[in-house]
């Protein structure tokens, strides 16, 4: 049984495994006892840093991490490089585990869990966190952009906008009409994500939001591409435009 990583022994092979990805660090030295003695075998050290180059393209990795080396990695690339490198990154683990299932029909239950309480966190953190206000609790009207005060301003998604949007148009991409459940069965059962058409970062105020016509389903790879193009999003039928160009 592999010994758990302490903490301050991940951060380090989170820093060898960046230097490595950005090429500041040879295959030759990343594997030097200096980097790795008293901290991980080679032969994992060597999973390790081929599974992170891999998460972050979003790209399927074929040797196996444990399940803390798992999240704490995917949470490292949330806070270092945003939600679309994250939305890759958890990408890149479905098509890890869809691979494990079809080379060694290893069920992998315990990644499938950990995957998804962190999306739930994220889910939680980022979209589904409305507050509302005593006066505002029994208006019909769905409010969006409420600032809630951390040590920076997050702009607060209702719960109640993603359920109705979802119901409407259902649980396929908008984009690319990629459908998790006939992907992936059960663990994709009405798995998307909820794309704001209008950035609520842009509107810097609260505003009604309408689920229909404001939000839209999306697969996290393409959640990632209609958010490639900054300040403004690409919109859905852009987005759609390019996939046909490509195909």
């Amino acid at each position: 049984m592999r010994k758990k990583l302490k903490t301050d022994n991940l951060d380090k092979l989170y820093e060898l495994a960046l230097a490595y990805h950005q090429n500041t660090i040879s295959r030759q030295q990343i594997f030097e006892p200096r980097y790795l003695e008293g901290i991980v075998t080679e032969g994992y050290a060597k999973n390790i840093f081929h599974a992170f180059n891999k998460l972050i393209k979003g790209e399927v990795y074929k040797r196996e991490l444990s399940i803390p080396t798992t999240i704490f990695f995917l949470k490292k690339i949330r806070d270092e490089f945003g939600e679309d490198n994250f939305l890759l990154a958890i990408n890149a683990v479905y098509k890890h585990i869809k691979y494990r299932l079809h080379q060694a029909n290893k069920p992998m239950a315990g990644l499938k869990k950990a995957i998804h309480k962190l999306e739930n966190e994220v889910i939680s953190s980022e979209e589904d966190e409305f507050i509302f206000n005593d006066e505002n609790q029994s208006t019909k009207h769905l409010l969006e952009g409420a600032k809630k005060l951390i040590s920076v301003n997050a702009y607060e998604r209702n719960k109640q906008a993603r359920s109705e949007c979802l119901n409407h148009y259902g649980f396929n991409c908008s984009v690319c009409d990629f459908d998790f459940e006939e992907t992936y069965g059960e663990i994709g059962k009405e798995f998307i994500h909820v794309h704001h058409i209008v950035d609520l970062a842009t509107i810097n105020k609260e505003y009604k939001v309408d689920p229909i016509s404001d939000l839209v389903p999306v697969c996290p790879n393409c959640h990632a591409m209609l958010h490639k193009r900054k300040p403004i999003a690409f919109t859905v039928e852009e987005l759609k435009s390019i996939l046909r160009s490509n195909n």
